[in-house]
């Protein structure tokens, strides 16, 4: 045997791969990587799902408006303001927020509203 042949010859711990047939058999594949991403995958998919369900929409805003409203306070009784110069009222699903002129919020929840109306501001 030449020097260049004994140097190509397989060492003891690759004796296995050396007589291997590839025609008729293939190595071991891991797989431990094919449950970490296909459970990658269906969590991004499932986070992603609820997360287009549950986020709070944008909500409609009105800017610079007057609202006259009632509101329910308890059973039988109600306050409100007949004239009240607001900065911004936000709707949301179930309840509607209003920022006034001097930065005070008022958070109003829609099924407890007796009377409301607006009517744009006159700056």
């Amino acid at each position: 045997m030449s020097a260049v042949a004994k140097r190509c010859q397989p060492t003891a711990p690759f004796q296995e791969f050396a007589q291997l047939d590839t025609a008729s058999q293939r190595p071991p594949r891991s797989s431990a990587a094919r449950p970490f991403c296909i459970g990658f995958l269906l969590g991004a998919i499932v986070i992603g799902a609820a997360w287009t369900v549950v986020r709070v929409r944008d909500p409609k805003v009105l800017r610079n408006v007057t609202v006259s409203y009632m509101y329910e306070t308890s059973p039988g009784s109600a306050s409100g303001n007949n004239s009240l110069e607001i900065k911004s009222i936000e709707f949301y699903a179930g309840y509607l927020m209003m920022t006034d002129n001097n930065d005070m919020t008022r958070l109003l929840a829609i099924d407890r509203l007796r009377s409301f109306s607006f009517k744009p501001s006159v700056k």
